[in-house]
């Protein structure tokens, strides 16, 4: 198999809401209930706000998600 022949591959698609986004937003909210913070809030598209609605409510925070009706232009972070 030459240079992959230890290649392993992360299925995100068996996390609690199906997308990759679950990692990142469960440490997210894991780690704000750990600061005693009670309340979350994210903008999105779709996967991310599901992500963070689960996981909120799993720790009994309050999540909220909204949905942005233009995308921005033009904005460099």
């Amino acid at each position: 198999m030459g240079r992959f022949s230890q290649l392993y591959i992360k299925d995100e698609s068996v996390n609690p809401t199906g997308s990759f986004k679950a990692r990142g937003l469960s440490a997210a909210v894991k780690a704000a209930r750990a600061r005693g913070i009670k309340a979350l809030e994210i903008s999105t598209a779709g996967n991310a706000g599901g992500a963070l609605s689960a996981y909120a409510a799993a720790l009994r925070a309050a999540g909220r998600r909204f949905y942005a009706t233009r995308h921005a232009v033009g904005f460099c972070y």
